[in-house]
């Protein structure tokens, strides 16, 4: 187990939300495959946009999301979960 803070210590980006007190003991890019304690990775590709599965990710426990960028489309990070862009 670790924390968010550790897991991007030196990395560059925005966090957003309660950053250093997440702790992550998962990785999963499927929002169907999140449990507490992950850390979803948005990665949207030619037909989806990662960034539509993060309120799913979040109800299945995702402790914290990965985006490469904010979408362009309207969107809102669920409340509470930290971000990193």
């Amino acid at each position: 187990m670790t924390t968010l803070a550790e897991l991007t210590a030196g990395i560059p980006g925005q966090r957003f939300g309660p950053w250093s007190s997440a702790t992550i003991t998962d990785i999963c890019w499927d929002s169907r495959q999140a449990v507490p304690g992950s850390l979803f990775v948005d990665l949207s590709g030619q037909h989806h946009c990662g960034a539509d599965y993060v309120a799913e990710a979040a109800a299945n426990g995702a402790h914290a999301v990965l985006m490469p960028e904010m979408p362009s489309h309207s969107f809102s990070l669920p409340p509470a979960l930290p971000a990193w862009l």
